[in-house]
């Protein structure tokens, strides 16, 4: 009797500057397949089932251009590897963070107008829209397991914003800066967020709506990643091109990674104990250990590789 074969495991990463999605051997890098999604496409996320990914066609290089951009969501099934449909926004363009909720809905924030979106990815419909102030630019998003809170980073007002989906209400606090960024914890108590031009990871307890520390980290954070223990906060530095270990309770840096240019998109994988940072400048993902944050290989990608997923 033959054992079975261990499961291919693939590394996904959005290459922007290549309109793509490509897919990646995890155990060695080795190229796979790259599928053509829409113009500049930004941040992705696994559908409920995990066959398929729903990709965020942003259409323009930098947040801050004028340029209308896309309004398009691209569905790319896992394993015929092919774009097999995609989710039109109508008047809604530059759809960048997308977040899964338990429900299997999906949030996605929008530029113009600024807005985010909870969406039915099977009826590819547009359900809610909750409207922001002109160029607020809520940009990364996070949302609670019972999807009745959500958190945007606001890249044009330099604030958090939460909303009570169920009442309505909305509340926001000055973070300074652009916020980018966010990690929620567990319990749900608190948020972290990286504010890019402030050089600061800020922390919020959401219960009551304070900032609870701010801790000073130049060097332009973008991205967040908690560690599963919750001891420790991963964050990508785009100016430094380097990756940053926080420690959770005492605020500190632990360990730092020379990335490459423009460091952004992370990911960890708990089942190799790994983690993947992209240098967008360099056309590479990093690969480094989860336990002691050193190199471990590098994946060498197409252009302006950003957000990256494990798929098995």
């Amino acid at each position: 009797m033959h054992a079975l074969p261990l499961f291919f495991a693939l590394l996904l990463v959005v290459e922007k500057h290549n309109d793509s999605v490509s897919f990646y051997e995890l155990a060695n890098g080795a190229p796979v397949a790259t599928v053509k999604v829409g113009h500049i496409p930004h941040e992705f996320v696994f559908s409920a089932d995990k066959k398929s990914v729903y990709v965020t066609n942003y259409g323009t290089a930098r947040w801050t251009d004028e340029a209308p951009g896309g309004n398009t969501i691209s569905i790319l099934d896992l394993a015929t590897k092919k774009v097999t449909g995609e989710i039109n926004l109508g008047e809604f363009h530059r759809p960048h963070g997308i977040e899964l909720g338990h429900s299997g809905k999906l949030y996605v924030t929008c530029d113009i107008p600024s807005a985010v979106l909870i969406i039915d990815p099977m009826q590819r419909k547009i359900e809610r829209v909750l409207r922001y102030p002109a160029k607020e630019l809520p940009h990364m998003l996070a949302v609670t397991r019972d999807e009745k809170t959500l958190y945007t980073a606001n890249a044009g007002n330099g604030a958090i914003t939460v909303h009570n989906l169920k009442t309505g209400a909305v509340n926001s606090i000055e973070v300074g800066g652009v916020p980018m960024g966010l990690a929620l914890t567990k319990d749900e108590r608190t948020l972290y967020v990286a504010t890019r031009t402030a050089d600061t990871v800020v922390e919020i307890d959401t219960r009551k709506w304070t900032i609870r520390r701010t801790i000073k980290l130049a060097g332009q954070p973008v991205r967040l990643q908690l560690l599963p223990n919750e001891k420790q906060l991963l964050v990508s530095l785009i100016v430094d091109g380097a990756m940053v270990v926080l420690d959770t309770k005492t605020g500190q840096e632990t360990h730092r990674l020379k990335v490459g240019l423009n460091a952004e998109g992370m990911h960890i994988d708990p089942v190799t104990n790994e983690g993947f940072v992209s240098a967008q400048g360099e056309k590479r993902v990093v690969r480094f250990s989860l336990r002691t944050f050193e190199r471990t290989g590098v994946v060498n990608t197409q252009e302006r590789p950003d957000p990256i997923l494990v798929h098995r």
